[in-house]
């Protein structure tokens, strides 16, 4: 059973959650924005810029969940940080955006993909145009 499966916190009240927990933490410069399926929220954190983009199954209870979900994972990274489990590019590495507006995630896992087809790390790493 996923986490928080039968929540009844609507979803707009975990982004706000979401938005005081990074606002604790030392955020500044919070967004959030909201397109048909899809929900983000970014910020200036620790001189990163970070962005949380998720996106929203169909049915209210879905998006519940995953909006709780969204929380219990960005409490457990600052968590990890606070505890000295991780640092902080360590625990957020997947969610510092890069200069061309692609999270390092959206740019890292074409790349970890290519390395297990081939079965060798690239000789060079993909720009990020996503050419070599």
């Amino acid at each position: 059973m996923a986490y928080a499966a039968k929540t009844e916190v609507p979803l707009d009240r975990s982004i706000s959650e979401i938005v005081n927990l990074l606002r604790k933490a030392g955020a500044d410069r919070i967004a959030q924005a909201e397109e048909p399926g899809r929900i983000a929220v970014q910020c200036f954190l620790n001189d990163r810029l970070l962005r949380f983009a998720i996106g929203l199954p169909d049915g209210p209870q879905a998006r519940r969940q995953r909006g709780r979900a969204l929380l219990l994972v960005i409490k457990a990274k600052i968590e990890s940080i606070e505890s000295g489990v991780e640092t902080f590019d360590e625990a957020f590495l997947a969610n510092i955006v890069t200069p061309d507006g692609r999270t390092i995630a959206q740019w890292a896992v074409p790349q970890i993909e290519r390395a297990y087809v081939e079965g060798k790390m690239p000789t060079q790493l993909l720009l990020m145009d996503g050419s070599a």
